[in-house]
């Protein structure tokens, strides 16, 4: 069919043969290694994606002024009829149709071939996404395999039917969804569309309207874009175990990366002259970075060809504001080795550096660049100067202790003693905000947050010590939180001092240390007074009866919202047991120790057991010495840092004694003994049209609430959360319009009810 309508269409040229030909690769000459480097300059994707839009749209141009608008093709080679024939039609909408034409009237009949049958990366109004069921016909989008090549590349735009979202897939693993649309909206697009959703026996498709202006472009990293230049979806920050901004998860993550490590676009250069690399040309730049997130000595990637092909592995050692190579650089927010390797950029310090063992010298134009701490980078022998510009107030040293006067910023960490915790700002996604964090070393939890309830503005956050013996946090609004002011005497005294200290427990106090010998004395304030959903080994729950001070954990509120949450671990001195509660209900006990040992902990540990006038607590320490960390979860479960469960809540319904649950609710009339609610993987199909499922958009509202309120309506088949990048409000699942469809299609994943009484046919949901 094509060939025949090149021949009809004279003037369109023929594909160049060495621009798709497969040549076995050569090192380039260095004219091209020159057209290669100015090729790589210019960080801003904005720029490249603008880039391809002129090319693009300027490819037919000349070709199209010399035809007149709208003229149909008269075909030279077609099967006539005494009644019609066949024209070649360029429609306003962008669809090139073969249309049968009435020779007598000249009406035109059916179609009998259009472009909007086969997509390529590009999606014009009134074209289709899904499937014609006639003929299993599949309508997607597919990226480019390079910016300069147009053969089908890694990623492709879907639309699923049996979820009704749209889906970003690589090499057919699903990347990313777009959540099904409530109210014609789809949640994870970022932006309103006017759209259509057909589904009858014929076809399920989904299409922008027609009257829409929005011509929607799947980048070759995967980005769906608007080519009016907005950006719709970014799967580009999905790593495979994360589910936030619409994330699909797919991949555990490796060992050596956190959770929050990203590749991020950045100015510098090379510094060695090998490096490892990839020539194969099939290799697109979400490969390069699938690759180098798998590989735990790889810290940064780039293209290795001319056509954005391939990967290139660099050792990064330095940046200038005077070069302009791009490159793909690990940035981590886990500190590890005694500090920080949240990677930073210094745009106008250049040189080789220098650190103990190693001579190198770090020097500005215009600034004095002063040193602060060296990184040995993964197994490489390659050291940096991690540094900060001076400014009219020093900042902090390398070491465990604040002294008055001392401060720490937002681009800095204090560690312990043998580097196992690290106290730093760390930045929550989607916000300007950070919190002042301990983390140990090695884990992506942080264990214990200054002020849960208080953001501290990103980046103008310091913790300082001043002074007047005071340790508070400051950013450009004032302060924000006062963790310890020196009394009077403390303050004004000649024989002691102040210290802040982060010790290798976890525990970051503040002590009195003698001015002449250097002794230390009392804690005048420790973190381990005021714990967040983490217990360390040392860390106390219980009551200080000398003031009242109750400690325990507190749940988040959200994932990424470190308020208190629904769910709170106690210590409860009189029955001597640990107790999770919900909203202040008993949920799950412990039951009292016998031999030293809890029967409801899902492990065993060292524990101690205080009950004194002046304190009522419960410590653990571990049986060996491997590191632990309690963390209580977003839906009340005890777990070692998501390692394993130490104390599970889930099956605690109100009813039931199971386990360690404990009963504080009648169990309602249509539930039954041994009714709970499972995670199962399917999707929901409506039984009566134009119906809508219910939600509660309160964002208040955690996962628990959803299940409480599903499990006492007895028309609740299933829940959800309704925000999962926030992990709260609820999406409810009555069995009067829905019915759920158990199967592997897809990501997405539900609470259903489970019940061991057959109802309704027969059926168990």
């Amino acid at each position: 069919m094509i060939n025949s309508l090149r021949l009809l269409l004279p003037n369109i040229p023929k594909p160049n043969p060495s621009r798709v030909k497969e040549d076995p690769w050569t090192p380039p000459s260095p004219a091209m290694a020159a057209i290669i480097a100015r090729t790589l300059r210019g960080c801003d994707v904005e720029q490249r994606v603008e880039r391809v839009r002129r090319q693009r749209g300027t490819r037919g141009i000349k070709r199209r002024k010399e035809m007149k608008k709208g003229d149909p093709v008269p075909p030279r080679e077609t099967a006539y009829t005494n009644t019609s024939t066949v024209v070649a039609t360029l429609l306003d909408s962008g669809n090139f149709i073969l249309q049968q034409v009435n020779s007598m009237d000249g009406s035109r009949n059916q179609i009998l071939w259009q472009s909007f049958d086969h997509p390529i990366d590009t999606l014009y109004p009134g074209m289709k996404l899904g499937v014609n069921h006639r003929n299993g016909h599949i309508l997607s989008l597919t990226s480019w395999s390079s910016e300069y090549d147009p053969k089908p590349g890694p990623f492709t735009l879907e639309w699923d039917y049996k979820t009704q979202e749209l889906q970003i897939k690589r090499r057919g693993v699903v990347h990313w969804t777009s959540g099904a649309s409530t109210s014609k909206r789809f949640k994870l697009l970022m932006g309103w569309y006017n759209f259509n959703i057909v589904s009858n026996k014929n076809e399920d498709y989904f299409s922008l309207n027609q009257t829409s202006t929005s011509q929607w472009f799947l980048t070759t990293a995967g980005v769906l874009d608007d080519l009016e230049g907005d950006v719709i979806a970014r799967p580009d920050n999905c790593y495979g175990y994360n589910r936030d901004g619409g994330c699909k998860r797919w991949a555990e993550k490796p060992t050596c990366r956190h959770v929050g490590d990203t590749f991020e676009i950045k100015n510098g250069f090379n510094s060695n002259s090998t490096f490892p690399t990839d020539s194969n040309r099939s290799l697109s730049l979400s490969d390069c970075k699938d690759s180098c997130w798998k590989n735990c000595d790889c810290f940064g990637f780039n293209f290795l060809f001319e056509y954005y092909t391939g990967i290139n592995w660099e050792f990064i050692t330095g940046f200038s504001s005077d070069t302009t190579l791009c490159f793909y650089m690990l940035k981590t927010k886990s500190p590890r080795n005694n500090a920080d390797i949240y990677w930073h950029w210094y745009n106008s310090c250049y040189s080789t550096t220098s650190c103990p063992m190693h001579r190198l010298l770090c020097t500005m134009k215009t600034k004095i660049c002063t040193f602060r701490t060296c990184l040995l980078i993964f197994s490489s022998l390659v050291w940096i100067c991690y540094y900060t510009a001076a400014s009219a107030q020093d900042t902090l040293k390398p070491g465990d202790t604040l002294k008055p006067g001392d401060t720490l910023n937002s681009t800095t960490y204090l560690c312990s003693a043998m580097g196992t915790f690290c106290l730093g700002f760390f930045v929550y996604d989607k916000s300007n905000s950070s919190q002042l964090c301990i983390q140990r070393e090695g884990s992506g939890n942080q264990g214990w947050i200054a002020s849960r309830d208080t953001p501290i503005l990103y980046p103008s956050g310091v913790l300082t010590f001043d002074k007047n013996k005071t340790l508070k946090i400051v950013d450009r609004g004032g302060t924000r939180l006062e963790l310890y002011s020196a009394s009077i005497e403390i303050a004004n005294s000649n024989t002691s001092t102040v210290v802040a200290t982060l010790l290798d427990s976890g525990n970051f106090v503040v002590q009195e240390v003698n001015s002449i010998h250097g002794s230390k004395n009392r804690v005048l304030w420790q973190s381990f007074d005021h714990p967040i959903d983490t217990l360390y080994p040392g860390m106390k729950l219980g009551v200080n009866h000398r003031n009242g001070h109750i400690l325990s954990l507190t749940s988040w509120s959200s994932q990424s919202n470190p308020e208190p949450g629904p769910f709170t671990l106690e210590w409860d001195h009189k029955t001597q047991e640990l107790q999770i509660k919900r909203r202040g209900v008993v949920y799950w006990t412990s039951g009292a120790s016998t031999s030293k040992r809890f029967k409801q902990l899902m492990s065993r540990y060292n524990i101690s057991i205080v009950s004194n006038e002046t304190e009522a607590s419960f410590t653990y320490h571990p049986l060996n010495q491997t590191s632990t960390e309690w963390v209580l979860s977003l839906a009340g479960q005890l777990d070692n840092a998501g390692e394993f469960v130490i104390a599970r809540t889930e099956n605690c319904y109100g009813y039931n004694t199971d386990g360690g649950c404990q009963r504080w609710a009648e169990k309602p009339t249509c539930r039954h003994f041994g009714d709970i609610f499972e995670l199962r993987r399917g999707y929901f199909t409506p039984t009566i049209s134009n119906k809508t499922y219910p939600i509660d958009p309160n964002t208040s509202l955690s996962l628990s609430d959803c299940k409480d309120s599903c499990w006492k309506n007895c028309e609740c088949l299933g829940f959800n959360v309704l925000d999962e990048d926030d992990q709260s409000g609820c999406q409810y699942y009555t069995r009067n319009i829905s019915e759920f469809l158990e199967g592997s299609t897809g990501d997405t994943t539900f609470n259903i009810l489970k019940t061991k009484s057959p109802r309704h046919n027969g059926k168990s949901t």
